[in-house]
């Protein structure tokens, strides 16, 4: 599966949803055409592989892609999120995400409703993140229990 041929593919939608077993090494697919990653790892449950390498500089919607990825802990911070406008929900109920994000360009996100919902252990700075342009915030730290950043950058 790491060597398939990925370049042409723009819509990564679904793509493990419900795959609870899925933990194989996918970090050399060429995402670089990948507009949409909504859902992508969706209660792939047992995901835990590096990811960082990858080009998502032209993705739009990154909603819930690691919902539910119960096991997923890894960076992630060197991505090129520049031109996402959702993020909702995107680490929501990731039980183990605690990494970095703070270099994101987060400054055409509109929507980061409930982005780290119950993301028990995240507990990283975001305060340097570009929020002028989000338009819906709600329960975005909702029972994400060891989050206690500062935030008021904002």
């Amino acid at each position: 599966i790491n060597c398939w041929d990925t370049s042409k593919i723009t819509d990564m939608s679904l793509a493990f949803l419900y795959q609870t077993e899925f933990d194989d090494p996918i970090e050399c697919w060429d995402t670089s055409k990948v507009t949409t990653m909504a859902r992508m790892f969706d209660k792939a449950s047992a995901f835990n592989q590096s990811i960082d390498s990858w080009d998502v500089s032209q993705v739009k919607n990154m909603t819930r892609m690691f919902v539910y990825a119960n096991y997923f802990n890894q960076p992630v911070d060197s991505w090129d999120v520049s031109k996402v406008t959702a993020m909702v929900d995107m680490f929501a109920r990731a039980s183990t995400f605690n990494q970095s994000v703070s270099a994101w360009d987060t400054s055409k996100v509109t929507s980061m409703l409930g982005m780290f919902f119950n993301a028990v252990k995240f507990n990283q700075s975001i305060d340097s993140w570009s929020v002028s342009k989000v338009e819906r915030m709600g329960y975005m730290f909702l029972t994400a229990s060891s989050f206690n950043q500062c935030l008021s950058t904002w």
